[in-house]
């Protein structure tokens, strides 16, 4: 958003411009570096089919997510992904947001938490695994 002038408006307006960096379009594989420099990952999406992308980027932060209606074709609760905060609304969005910068500690806890359960259920030879069984079904019903 670099150089958006509704973007500039918004920050003006709050009073954040210096607490907020406008970043040009990025190739895929350089996002993963721009997450990382994140104390706080927030994803206020109400659906992120498997979200593999921010995985690697909840190794390291405090992950807030909205309800999140995650794809359950490739058998994923939502409850089995690391989100220390569910933020369903403006208010608690903004009360986790505050929370996860303010609390080191609770950011040091997300992390290794976050990591041992992203490496048991995102590896990705499990989940090619889970990814050719569910096809064989689909190609048994066929």
């Amino acid at each position: 958003m670099a150089g958006e002038s509704q973007a500039l408006q918004w920050m003006n307006r709050l009073d954040i411009r210096a607490s907020v960096e406008l970043l040009p379009a990025l190739p895929h594989d350089q996002m993963a570096d721009v997450f990382r420099r994140a104390q706080v990952l927030v994803s206020a999406a109400i659906h992120d089919g498997m979200p593999i992308p921010c995985s690697k980027a909840w190794l390291r932060m405090f992950p807030i997510a909205g309800d999140l209606d995650f794809d359950s074709r490739m058998d994923h609760k939502r409850e089995e992904w690391p989100a220390y905060r569910r933020a369903t609304d403006p208010q608690k969005l903004a009360d986790a947001i505050l929370e996860g910068l303010a609390n080191k500690n609770l950011r040091d806890q997300a992390a290794g938490l976050n990591q041992r359960i992203i490496m048991e259920r995102a590896e990705y030879g499990s989940t090619m695994k889970r990814v050719e069984e569910f096809y064989q079904k689909v190609k048994l019903k066929t």
